[in-house]
């Protein structure tokens, strides 16, 4: 009966929804008529072992569950860091974007005063050395 016992909890382990006793006697190399004459304890012994392995599965689903809402939050967690400080350098590009712009204006528009005020001297345009 003990290795009928074991090969029951071997296979209920790995599919508790699907054992039979067809399963558990082709587990133990015997007939199923073997099984209600000799250990029809066993037919009892199964139904019970099978609400426990299930609870033992539905409580191992429950923690898996639960440790993935943890690691979920944390992802959650980073990737709102990750938004934040990338549109932190958004707008930091931004300004300094701008800033370049309006240096960039800043000089162009020294130049044709520049330019300008040598016109109205006479004083030919320079030529760029390269």
């Amino acid at each position: 009966m003990i290795a009928l016992i074991d090969s029951a909890r071997i296979d209920l382990e790995r599919n508790p929804k699907v054992m039979s006793i067809s399963d558990l006697a082709r587990a133990a190399g015997v007939s199923r008529a073997t099984i209600y004459r000799y250990y029809p304890d066993v037919v009892s012994y199964l139904k019970s072992v099978s609400g426990k392995v299930e609870d033992v599965r539905v409580k191992g689903q429950q923690v898996k569950n639960s440790l993935l809402k943890a690691q979920l939050s944390k992802q959650k967690d980073l990737v709102k860091a990750l938004a934040r400080a990338c549109s932190e350098l958004i707008v930091e590009v931004a300004e300094l974007k701008a800033t370049y712009s309006d240096q960039l204006e800043a000089k162009e528009l020294k130049i044709k005063y520049l330019e300008n005020s040598l016109r109205e001297m006479g004083v030919a345009k320079p030529r760029l050395v390269k």
